[in-house]
């Protein structure tokens, strides 16, 4: 059972829950008269034992709430943008800027800004010489990504397949 506590701040009721997803817990903040999500937090470390069938529950438990959509018309570009990238797949921060009309780095400082992690994917976005950062750390996104390699045939390309490999083995 999810334990749940109320927050009040100036703006609204928020709650946050905690969801046991297999081998880990998602600490969720939830805004409680919309019942939209606002922010995902993960473990600080990533659990020995992830499968892909735990970030699916993740997936599942989060997909139970609405996303709060920013007011900013870019942002909210930025987050569908992120949402049809495909498990398995990866994108370069030049390529996202590319399609989106965007620079490298605001879609680097996008993603460092993104509080709904694995919801909204921005762990699929990597630097194009190395694997990029990630909010919740390296290891999980490197955890995230290789999972999502392991258990998907659509991949971006064959060359982010080896590079994804490479990075996998550095620490």
């Amino acid at each position: 059972m999810p334990r749940s506590g109320h927050v009040h701040l100036a703006k609204g009721t928020f709650q946050e829950e905690n969801f046991v997803c297999g081998s880990f817990t998602l600490t969720v903040r939830i805004e409680t008269r919309s019942n939209l999500l606002l922010e995902v937090t993960l473990p600080g470390t990533v659990p020995q034992h992830l499968t892909v069938d735990c970030i699916q529950e993740a997936n599942r438990k989060l997909s139970a709430y609405g996303v709060y959509s920013p007011i900013d018309l870019r942002a909210a570009e930025f987050n569908a943008a992120l949402g049809c990238i495909p498990a398995g797949t990866t994108l370069t921060y030049g390529q996202l800027a590319k399609r989106l009309g965007s620079s490298p780095r605001g879609i680097a400082s996008r993603c460092s800004a993104n509080r709904l992690l694995i919801r909204v994917p921005c762990h699929r976005i990597v630097s194009g010489d190395g694997i990029g950062g990630y909010r919740a750390g390296i290891g999980w996104k490197k955890a995230l990504l290789q999972l999502e390699l392991n258990s998907s045939s659509t991949h971006a390309s064959p060359s982010h397949d080896r590079l994804l490999q490479g990075w996998m083995e550095k620490d």
